[in-house]
């Protein structure tokens, strides 16, 4: 079971309570996954973890320890009359040796910041009673009262009979004024450790900002690198694009030149050949029109030459003489013939 929260001085933080008891663990131990935070005790009384994780349940850190242990508590024989206070670390030194452990209020309560009970009820307490408010008859030790108030201005609370006929104001006082000397020295030493914890986060926070100061520098060179690199990319792509495009403007003009040259080529050559098929041409005009003109010519010839034959003809024909009529007998030799013809 956890310790009540009534017995802290300050409102305890929600993490430092248990999950099943709700009150300020003892023997925290944690779920290693959800970091359920629940007590040894509670842990053990559970039939079943109270997650489903299926993960191991642990001792927490020692930083969760160390603040538990630093929580300000009250004796736990606080309603006897004990006003003791300290770490909860140091407060089981002072509840062995406390002398309000023997008082009745105390046996009948033993804890009674508690709010539950194992078992029975525990007992109602009684008031306390200060002895200047009681008859003269009745006895400062009656039943009615547990303790009393000191009568002579100190306002001790005395348990027994035997402390009433013993006690001194003076005592009291001293034993006062030395337990404020060792609460001023544990508050002192709280100081101090709380000091020694600033100057330790202090430190903390220098080294992480040392160490953020550099992690940013690193990222600072990292980036100064990477925008080098991708201000060298970007030049060497430019030098790259600037290459291809004057290489491949080269190749449009080696291009447009064979293509003129070849243009060129294919002009003159077609100029030679038209040379020489007009040449050609006008050889074969000159032959044809010669033909022609040879064939006009002897045309002209025939014509003429048959005009003439048909003349004579016509001549001859109006004065027509018998020719003798040939032997048929007679034959004629092929010299003959020859000579006939030559007449």
């Amino acid at each position: 079971m956890g310790i009540d929260t009534q017995r802290f001085i300050k409102q305890v933080p929600d993490k430092l309570l248990c999950f099943k008891c709700e009150n300020v663990l003892v023997k925290p131990k944690q779920c290693g996954l959800c970091s359920i935070m629940i007590c040894k005790d509670c842990l053990d009384d559970l039939n079943k973890k109270p997650c489903n994780c299926g993960v191991k349940y642990v001792s927490t850190n020692k930083f969760l320890l160390n603040k538990l242990q630093s929580l300000i508590i009250k004796c736990k024989y606080y309603p006897a009359g004990c006003s003791f206070t300290a770490r909860l670390g140091e407060i089981a030194k002072h509840e062995a040796p406390c002398h309000f452990k023997n008082s009745a209020m105390a046996a009948g309560s033993r804890d009674s910041f508690s709010t539950k009970s194992k078992g029975s009820m525990p007992k109602p307490l009684k008031p306390v009673v200060d002895v200047n408010d009681l008859p003269d008859k009745e006895s400062p030790f009656s039943e009615s009262t547990y303790f009393i108030t000191c009568m002579k201005g100190c306002n001790k609370r005395i348990l027994t009979k035997k402390e009433f006929e013993s006690h001194s104001c003076i005592d009291h006082l001293k034993n006062i004024i030395k337990d404020q000397n060792k609460e001023k020295e544990m508050l002192k030493g709280h100081l101090q450790e709380a000091e020694k914890d600033v100057k330790d986060l202090f430190q903390e926070i220098n080294r992480c900002k040392l160490n953020q100061e550099s992690a940013i520098d690193e990222l600072k060179e990292k980036l100064m690198f990477l925008e080098n690199k991708n201000a060298a990319l970007k030049e060497q792509r430019a030098r790259k694009v600037n290459n291809y495009e004057e290489r491949r403007n080269e190749e449009n003009m080696k291009n447009e030149q064979e293509s003129d040259l070849s243009f060129i080529n294919f002009i003159q050559t077609a100029e030679k050949d038209f040379i020489v098929y007009n040449q050609r041409i006008n050889t074969d005009f000159d032959k044809y029109k010669d033909r022609l003109n040879e064939e006009t010519y002897t045309y002209k010839l025939k014509t003429k030459a048959n005009s003439m034959m048909k003349e004579t003809a016509n001549f001859d024909g109006g004065y027509k003489r018998k020719s003798p009529k040939k032997n048929k007998s007679l034959k004629t030799t092929p010299k003959a013939k020859i000579a006939g013809k030559k007449r």
